[in-house]
C-alpha cells in the first residue's frame, strides 16, 4: 500500500477508494489481509494494474501469472527517495514507486540533513 500511496492519510485513501478508514488502518498496521476484491478496487483507484496489486498482497505468485513479468517485477520492487535541490537552492525529496514514477515531493528543507531527517520521519510512519 505504502509503494502506492505514498505517506498519504488513512482518511485520504478510504476517500479515495471508497473503502472503509478502518479497514485500510488494518492493513495499514498488518493486522488484517485485505480482501481481493477490495485490493482491486484500490489498484483500481489508483490507476495500477489489479493483477500487481494482487501479487504485492500475496493473493498471486509472480510465477502464477503469464504475460505479466514487468508487472510482477514492478510489484516487488521497493519505494525510493531522493533529493534534490531546487531553483530556490532549497532541498526537497521525493518519493518514487517501484516503478520509478514520482509518487510525492516534500516541502522545502534548508538543509540536506534537514531533508534526510524528512525521509526518516516518513518511513518511520
Amino acid at each position: 500500500m505504502a509503494r502506492i500511496t505514498g505517506c498519504a492519510y488513512q482518511n485520504r485513501i478510504a476517500q479515495r477508494t471508497g473503502i472503509e478508514q478502518s479497514s485500510v488502518w488494518r492493513w495499514k498496521s498488518s493486522r488484517n489481509k485485505p480482501k481481493a476484491g477490495d485490493v482491486i478496487t484500490f489498484a483500481r483507484a489508483y490507476h495500477r494494474p489489479p493483477v500487481e496489486a494482487l501479487i504485492a498482497a500475496g493473493y498471486r505468485d509472480p510465477t502464477e501469472v503469464s504475460g505479466v513479468d514487468e508487472v510482477a517485477a514492478t510489484a516487488l520492487r521497493e519505494p525510493s527517495f531522493e533529493i534534490h535541490q531546487d531553483k530556490a537552492g532549497k532541498y526537497r525529496f521525493r518519493l518514487k514507486s517501484g516503478n520509478g514514477e514520482i509518487i510525492a515531493v516534500s516541502e522545502a528543507f534548508e538543509t540536506k540533513a534537514s531533508a534526510k531527517n524528512g525521509i526518516a520521519s516518513v518511513q518511520k510512519t
